[in-house]
């Protein structure tokens, strides 16, 4: 059992686990020791990705029942989003550069597989009773490599590689999101205490 349940949604949709008590992984510190407690906090996760190909129909009903057997599976008592609509529909605008060039648009077709995506965490965890908290992607990045600007991914990546991990980067999405949730749970607990 994992009190929380942590993903980083996409077509590609990174996941990780873990108990409410788990440690969060420390702010990137090489001086002070921050990879080797974060390689020791990374035991107390569970992680993967998910993935599948295929038509929205087909492709709903099948992320529908892999997330309602992880909610089974692990009895989260939160589900956490790693989740920007706002930056969806902002990617999905037309951006030229001062050449009139489009950049980083979005696929209409992949927008709207992510608000489907999006959609079947907010039945599921309603059907199972579990709140969902969002997580606000510059502040996990900011716990995650000390930056809250990173839009390519590039030093999460190289977060992941520090602390040995081979994954993907949406995997690596799912466990920085999980340590944010751990992050203010610890925090809420010594402001409590």
């Amino acid at each position: 059992m994992a009190n929380i349940l942590a993903l980083d949604i996409g077509t590609t949709c990174g996941w990780a686990a873990a108990d409410e008590h788990a440690p969060p992984l420390p702010a990137p510190s090489p001086l002070l020791g921050g990879e080797a407690a974060a390689k020791e906090a990374l035991r107390h996760y569970h992680h993967g990705v998910w993935t599948i190909e295929g038509i929205r129909g087909a492709y709903y009903l099948r992320f529908s029942d892999w997330l309602t057997h992880k909610v089974d599976t692990f009895e989260p008592q939160v589900l956490a989003i790693e989740a920007s609509v706002e930056g969806w529909l902002n990617m999905a605008s037309a951006k030229k550069d001062q050449f009139g060039k489009r950049t980083r648009t979005t696929n209409p077709d992949t927008i709207r597989k992510l608000l489907g995506i999006l959609a079947i965490c907010e039945t599921v965890a309603a059907m199972r009773g579990v709140p969902i908290t969002e997580v606000n992607t510059s502040r996990m990045q900011m716990l995650a490599v000390g930056t809250g600007r990173d839009s390519n991914k590039a030093k999460r990546k190289e977060r992941g590689r520090a602390l040995g991990l081979r994954c993907c980067d949406n995997e690596l999405d799912g466990i920085f999101t999980l340590s944010c949730v751990l992050h203010d749970r610890q925090a809420a607990r010594r402001n409590a205490a």
